[in-house]
């Protein structure tokens, strides 16, 4: 006996196109444990955590971004500068040892600086940095908004 029961019948195929790079208003909306499974740059293993972003506004409201923490001594900047734009935690906490609860980083909003780049073959969003929602852009950047 099968686990699911579908119905294709009146469902077009899904893929996920790549949208402009540019700087969208997200949230995060959720969030997984993962490691890193391979020998890199970093040791297989290695956990992180998964962030899903949810774009706010705009022509690709509602479509969804992810990128990666790792919780190693080598990336733990990126984490905390993405924590800091949330800004869910105070500079005192952010400045010393303690338990992060992803969870309450849930719901924050800010902006997200995307790129489109190749990776075998095809074109990928990546979010390349983060700001808190409602920050200034040069004119450049706020051009790119969608």
């Amino acid at each position: 006996m099968s686990d699911f029961s579908v119905d294709f019948s009146d469902v077009q195929g899904g893929d996920f196109d790549v949208i402009p790079a540019g700087v969208y208003n997200v949230a995060v909306t959720d969030w997984s444990r993962t490691e890193t499974k391979n020998e890199g740059k970093l040791p297989a293993g290695t956990p992180g955590i998964n962030w899903e972003f949810t774009i706010q506004d705009g022509q690709y409201e509602n479509r969804k971004l992810w990128i990666n923490h790792w919780i190693h001594p080598n990336t733990l900047g990126f984490l905390k500068t993405f924590l800091e734009k949330t800004d869910r935690y105070t500079e005192e906490q952010l400045s010393a040892s303690f338990d992060l609860d992803p969870d309450n980083v849930v719901g924050a909003e800010l902006q997200a600086v995307v790129t489109v780049r190749q990776y075998k073959g095809d074109d990928r969003n990546e979010i390349k940095k983060f700001r808190k929602a409602g920050e200034n852009t040069s004119s450049a950047s706020a051009s790119m908004l969608p």
